[in-house]
């Protein structure tokens, strides 16, 4: 208690005028002197207060066209087609939610053309279905490098770094709401930046591009085979443009002599390429989850808290699911080991569509919390399993057969696209 009065005092008195340690650094800094579970209860406790000051809020509503990107030919460059931008324009530039509480988001969302009612599983599906566009080329937020999402650095113009902002909230709206997850993959560094932690090479996303610099300033055996290189003072930022590391860097050829100097000014822009991207989502992020909060945590608590749990694991899934059965020629128990011999032999990939089919979302929360409720009623093989996302259930007949069974399941959780329940 102490701590967290202290801590909250700094930042309730900020110093703009300060050229020192300010309070995001100050207690960046004694973040290394707490132990992991006073961090934990430390940051729990300005959670818990942030969302007891949303509670009973009002949810804004908005109608929302899930097929405009594809169904129109109109170009798209930024895209604001897309459910992401559709939400970024609708709920306009400098929108705070108001209510960030429990498992529903702050939005009763309609989705045009569909007649499901937005009881919790129609917002929490669209956390699931901007995550995919998130991770995609129908917007420049991000690009695919080395196996992972990276801020796009081309994408720094006023629109997209709004658009950067606005993602920053709906950060936010994962951490407060429990519940509310994006299922994206972005490098562990855009992480640790945006709770204030200093980046190392080490974290760099292309760890290559590092050892060809470090090869070219210790390695380059004279000056004759440096030249062959033929460098600027540039580094390509992305397939098309390359970044300046000094006035007019791209028609100025880098000497032998400077090689160490140029491998320096290289490592620090590529560490620094992302910055407007990252200040503009941690901006928004601050909007919602107190910087008192994001200083204590390290950047994969923070990825956690927005992205769930890397995997979904059967033991978890058994404990949380309520499983009751109308079958008449077995044994409920004999049903639910069906129904978990099925489950437990899908990929990570099935799992998430089943997961997602049952509750909007394909990632189980970190903090725990959710709970399935599935059902069986009268023999048929011939029916598919129906899901009501709002109450995470999912309802289906008594199959005959485990492989019965399997398909059905399949064949409702890979194609299910829209909702005509709720």
């Amino acid at each position: 208690k102490p701590v967290l009065t202290l801590y909250s005092a700094a930042f309730s008195k900020p110093n703009p005028g300060s050229s020192g340690l300010t309070p995001v650094k100050c207690f960046y800094l004694l973040k290394g002197a707490l132990t992991p579970r006073m961090r934990n209860e430390l940051v729990e406790e300005v959670l818990i207060e942030q969302r007891t000051k949303h509670r009973g809020g009002s949810r804004v509503n908005f109608h929302l066209n899930r097929h405009r990107r594809t169904n129109t030919a109109e170009p798209d460059p930024d895209g604001l087609h897309t459910a992401f931008g559709q939400m970024f324009t609708k709920l306009g530039e400098g929108w705070v939610p108001q209510s960030v509480d429990g498992d529903e988001p702050p939005w009763h969302v309609r989705y045009v053309g569909e007649p499901g009612q937005d009881c919790g599983g129609l917002g929490r599906d669209l956390f699931s279905g901007i995550s995919r566009e998130l991770m995609s080329s129908h917007l420049r937020t991000f690009i695919y490098k080395n196996e992972h999402w990276l801020p796009n650095p081309a994408a720094d113009d006023s629109l997209n770094l709004r658009m950067f902002q606005f993602l920053g909230i709906i950060f936010g709206v994962c951490v407060l709401g429990q519940q509310n997850i994006l299922n994206i993959d972005l490098h562990r560094f855009v992480w640790k930046a945006l709770v204030f932690q200093e980046l190392q090479p080490v974290d760099f996303y292309d760890p290559d591009k590092f050892s060809f610099l470090d090869n070219l300033a210790d390695e380059t055996p004279d000056e004759e085979t440096f030249e062959l290189f033929d460098i600027t003072w540039t580094i390509q930022q992305d397939e098309h443009t390359l970044q300046d590391l000094i006035p007019r860097g791209s028609e100025v050829v880098v000497n032998f002599s400077e090689r160490h100097e140029y491998v320096r000014k290289a490592k620090e822009a590529y560490l620094h390429q992302c910055d407007k991207q990252i200040k503009a989502m941690r901006d928004g992020l601050a909007s919602v989850v107190p910087a008192k909060a994001l200083t204590l945590m390290t950047g994969a608590e923070l990825q956690a808290h927005v992205c769930g749990k890397t995997t979904i694991e059967l033991e978890e899934l058994k404990r949380i699911t309520n499983f009751s059965t109308a079958a008449r020629n077995s044994s409920p128990q004999e049903r639910e080991t069906m129904f978990w011999n099925v489950i437990g032999g899908f990929g990570q990939e099935d799992r998430q569509k089943f997961l997602a089919f049952v509750t909007g979302l394909s990632k189980l929360p970190s903090g725990g919390g959710m709970h399935l409720y599935v059902s069986e009623d009268w023999e048929n093989d011939t029916r598919l399993p129906t899901a009501g996302t709002c109450g995470h259930s999912m309802n289906m007949p008594a199959y005959s057969t485990e492989e019965i069974m399997r398909e059905k399941i399949l064949v409702a959780v890979r194609n299910c696209t829209s909702f005509e329940l709720c």
